[in-house]
């Protein structure tokens, strides 16, 4: 168990907003908080090799309801800090700015390794694709070794 102190909450602070953009640049304009947190949730199953054949195939989703609560209080702050981008439209809807420069301005803000696996920004229309490739490919080496 890792102690509280003030450099983990901020790696902390700094991972949620890096989930929450990587989920942004994935997620179709408009969406629900469950969808979000769904798509947040599988960065870390997306290339897992047990996913494949151990798990349930629900697994996502179970995480989900049971904690969907919490995690709109976790996610609370990175969710504020994009503020002038993402827009709560009602309830548990949300809309999220999908212009070239806001996709770009998110790119530019996540982790080094990431952009690395990413490798050439070939497009913007493109890069959902590639981000999801560069992330199945980070968790199935690690889920590779872990097995």
């Amino acid at each position: 168990m890792l102690q509280q102190n003030e450099t983990i909450q901020k790696a902390m602070g700094v991972n949620l907003q890096h989930a929450l953009n990587v989920a942004l640049l994935l997620l179709p304009e408009n969406f629900t908080t469950t969808e979000l947190f769904c798509k947040i949730t599988n960065l870390s199953y997306s290339g897992d090799v047990r996913m494949r054949y151990a798990e349930n195939p629900n697994k996502i989703m179970n995480i989900v309801a049971k904690n969907e609560e919490r995690m709109i209080r976790l996610y609370k702050t990175a969710i504020e800090l994009k503020s002038s981008t993402l827009i709560q439209t009602g309830g548990n809807m949300f809309r999220h700015q999908k212009s070239e420069e806001e996709f770009l301005s998110i790119y530019k803000e996540l982790p080094k390794n990431l952009k690395q696996q990413v490798g050439p920004l070939k497009s913007i229309e493109n890069l959902p694709y590639q981000i999801s490739e560069a992330i199945r490919l980070i968790v199935s080496r690690s889920s590779k070794a872990q097995v």
